[in-house]
């Protein structure tokens, strides 16, 4: 068993396997850029108000990962009931949708419209499928065009910025729980024969933020003699050939040495690869330019109400709503803000450097009050306080070609002896916290068992298998 590991980044991913090699015996230095832990899936304090980075749930079909968490957690784990909406055609739905509240939601022009629009992509299907080569293809062949625009088109144009028949099939795989509308038909009559969830009843949150979690990890870390080093940069990864022999970093203004016998990443693919001595061949490194990400804005408004609505989440598919989507902290823990307030999150995702991204915060707060009025959320004058919060990175986009650019990095990078890279940002992959955990996990014991590339290899299938529930 190796004797030492450095992780790269100290977000969920990094401090799951931290943990789990610190326990197991090894030294453990993990090096974070940001002065906090946790990643985006943390909390911070803004006066009397204790706020998620956006909202967060922990929710898993893995029952080792869920074993893991309670035994972190213990009672400051809440049971919340999930309740989410979905505006559309100026309505707003409970989501998933039922297809039954749809059709009778809507004029009965629009009904007919979603209904024969499925019924011909039905009838086209006996005479040939179409391949599901793009996001949008593949909904319109589980939908129909006209529920397709209606529900996926304009929130998919919102978060990712381009045509979605530019987006990848799998991004659809991955992030649109709700199968087929003849499933949902099927489901309504016959029940859930294949047990396959699209949508959870509950969740579980801690009492006081999603930072809990990675605290309570962190505790592990250092009380079993590892290190967790925050505002320190990695600046070189020096390599013996395949294998890593010294990584570099800067802390406190001063250039330091670790030698560790395996080094795991949780940090950028674009990032790490740039870190390497000597670097990697060109093909490489130019794939690894080419996985673009989408940065969010955050913006929050202390509202001098209790509550403004009994959802977790409420989704914004609209074209001329600015925001994809709200959340109250209070949705999710009312012990976080005081009982006569409630802070709204608003999610505006754009392009680091688009004219969104470099609006002033006065300009986004207008064009949010205005829109959040318009949707019947609140009134201007209920608004006591705004902030703005920008995050750059926060989404991999999975455009059509992706994974050509993703495999040539991942192959290199599993081609060294000694590392491994996991993680959202570590494998530009789409996935929740429960799986980030999963990952870690699973990279502490390749670690610990002595496990060959080979073996990695084979266990990383788990990871594309992983289902996001709603």
């Amino acid at each position: 068993m190796p004797g030492s590991v450095v992780v790269l980044g100290a977000g969920v991913t990094g401090l799951s396997a931290g943990w789990k090699l610190a326990e197991s015996g090894l030294a453990v230095d993990v090096l974070e850029k940001r002065d906090h832990i946790g990643g985006t899936a943390t909390t911070f304090q803004r006066g009397p108000y204790q706020l998620d980075l956006g909202p967060h749930k922990i929710y898993t079909q893995l029952p080792n990962v869920m074993k893991e968490i309670q035994g972190l957690l213990g009672e400051e784990l809440q049971t919340i009931p999930k309740k989410s909406r979905i505006r559309i055609l100026e309505k707003y739905f409970s989501y998933p949708f039922k297809p039954t509240a749809l059709m009778s939601g809507v004029s009965p022009a629009v009904a007919f419209g979603f209904g024969m629009s499925y019924a011909s992509m039905l009838a086209k299907r006996t005479i040939s499928k179409e391949e599901d080569y793009s996001y949008e293809k593949y909904l319109t062949n589980r939908f129909g065009r006209k529920i397709y625009e209606a529900v996926f088109q304009g929130y998919a144009e919102k978060v990712w910025g381009v045509n979605p028949n530019g987006l990848d099939a799998e991004l659809a795989r991955i992030r649109v729980s709700i199968p087929s509308l003849t499933e949902l038909i099927k489901r309504m009559f016959l029940g859930n024969k294949n047990k396959k969830e699209i949508t959870a009843s509950e969740f579980y949150y801690p009492k006081h933020g999603c930072i809990q979690l990675s605290n309570r990890m962190a505790q592990r870390i250092t009380d079993n003699g590892g290190r967790i080093h925050l505002k320190t940069l990695p600046t070189e990864i020096r390599m013996d050939g395949h294998r890593v022999d010294t990584v570099i970093f800067e802390e406190r203004g001063l250039r330091k040495p670790l030698t560790p016998s395996y080094l795991i990443s949780s940090i950028h693919l674009g990032d790490v690869v740039k870190l390497f001595r000597p670097l990697p061949p060109e093909k490489v490194l130019q794939a690894a330019s080419k996985l673009r990400y989408r940065a969010l804005i955050l913006v929050y408004l202390v509202v001098k109400k209790s509550r403004l609505f009994d959802d977790n989440w409420i989704f914004y598919p609209e074209r001329d709503i600015v925001f994809n989507r709200i959340s109250e902290q209070k949705g999710f823990s009312g012990l976080m803000v005081p009982e006569d307030k409630t802070v709204l999150c608003v999610e505006i995702t754009c392009s680091d450097g688009d004219a969104q991204w470099n609006a002033s915060d006065h300009a986004l707060y207008g064009q949010v009050v205005a829109d959040l009025e318009k949707v019947e959320i609140l009134k201007r004058d209920e608004v006591a306080e705004s902030f703005t919060v920008r995050l750059r990175n926060k989404y991999p986009l999975y455009d059509v070609g992706f994974s050509v650019h993703l495999n040539e990095v991942v192959k290199y990078l599993d081609s060294l002896d000694n590392f491994l890279t996991i993680g959202r940002q570590g494998l530009f992959n789409y996935n929740n916290m429960d799986h980030c955990l999963d990952m870690g996990f699973l990279a502490s014991d390749h670690i610990v068992q002595s496990r060959t590339k080979e073996e990695w290899t084979e266990s990383k299938k788990r990871f594309s298998q992983y289902q996001i529930v709603d």
